[in-house]
C-alpha cells in the first residue's frame, strides 16, 4: 500500500508553504534490480519513505523561487555482495537528507533565468554487507551522490527575433560506488559551460544553435561501479530547426 499526504498553506498572495509525506515500493524486476530469481522471488519489494517541507515565492509577476528540505529513507535494497560479485544480497539502511533552492522566470522583460542548487548528505545508517575489508560501515557516504550540485541557465532577448543564452552545470566530488572498509574510488567535481542562440524566423519557424561543453573540459559524469566510470561529452554543437504546422 503506497500512501501520499500533503498540506499547502498560503499566507499571502506571494508565498506558500507546504509539507508532504509519501512511501512507495519497487518490485524486484527489470534491469535496475536484476531479474527475479529463485533466491529473491519471495523477497518484499524495495521501500522508499520521503518527507519534505518547503516554501514557494512569487518574486514578481514572472519570477518564482522555491526552497525545500527533504529526507529520503530507503529499505530492503538489493546490492552486489562485496565478497562475491556474482551474488546479490539484501540490506537496509540508506538515508538522504538535503536542501534545494530554485529560481525560474523573467528578471526583466529581456532577461530570463533558470537555476538551482542542491546540498545533499547521503549515508549508510546501518552496518552493511560482510565483515573485514568488505564491511560498509554506518556513516559511510553513498556512491554516485555528490554533496553539492547546481545548474544555471541565462537567456537574454536581443530583440523580437534573436536570443542568446549562457549557462553552467556542475557538481562536487563523489564516490564511484559506496566505499567499503578497504576500497574507495573518488570522482572529482566539475563545472561545464554551455551556450545557445535562438532565432524566430516567423510565427511558425524557429532555429536554434546549441554548444555543450564550450571549454572542452574532460569530466566524469557518472559511474556504475569503480571499474565502469563514464566520461562526459566533449565539446559538441547542434543546430535544430522547429516548424509548427
Amino acid at each position: 500500500l503506497s500512501t501520499r499526504l500533503g498540506y499547502i498553506y498560503t499566507s499571502d498572495a506571494n508565498i506558500s508553504y507546504y509539507a508532504s509525506y509519501s512511501n512507495s515500493f519497487q518490485p524486484r524486476n527489470g534491469d535496475q534490480l536484476d531479474a527475479v530469481t529463485s533466491s529473491n522471488a519471495n523477497e518484499d519489494p524495495e521501500k522508499f519513505i520521503n518527507y519534505e517541507v518547503g516554501a514557494k515565492w512569487q518574486l514578481n509577476n514572472n519570477l518564482f523561487a522555491s526552497l525545500a528540505f527533504y529526507q529520503l529513507e530507503r529499505e530492503r535494497m538489493q546490492i552486489t555482495d562485496p565478497s562475491n560479485s556474482s551474488n546479490n544480497i539484501f540490506v537496509d539502511g540508506q538515508r538522504t537528507r538535503g536542501m534545494e533552492i530554485n529560481i525560474n522566470g523573467r528578471v526583466t522583460d529581456k532577461y530570463s533565468v533558470v537555476g538551482g542548487i542542491n546540498l545533499t548528505d547521503a549515508e549508510i545508517t546501518k552496518d552493511q554487507a560482510t565483515t573485514g575489508g568488505n564491511l560498509i560501515s554506518k556513516g559511510t557516504a553513498l556512491g554516485n551522490v555528490a554533496n553539492v550540485s547546481f545548474s544555471l541557465w541565462n537567456l537574454y532577448d536581443i530583440d523580437d527575433r534573436w536570443s542568446l543564452a549562457l549557462g553552467a552545470i556542475g557538481r562536487g566530488e563523489m564516490y564511484a560506488a559506496t566505499p567499503t572498509a578497504t576500497t574507495s574510488v573518488t570522482i572529482p567535481g566539475w563545472i561545464r559551460f554551455d551556450a545557445g542562440a535562438y532565432a524566430k524566423i516567423d510565427d511558425k519557424t524557429k532555429l536554434q544553435f546549441n554548444i555543450e561543453n564550450i571549454l572542452d573540459k574532460t569530466y566524469y559524469s557518472a559511474a556504475h561501479n569503480v571499474n565502469n566510470i563514464m566520461v562526459g561529452m566533449p565539446f559538441n554543437a547542434k543546430a535544430t530547426l522547429i516548424r509548427d504546422f
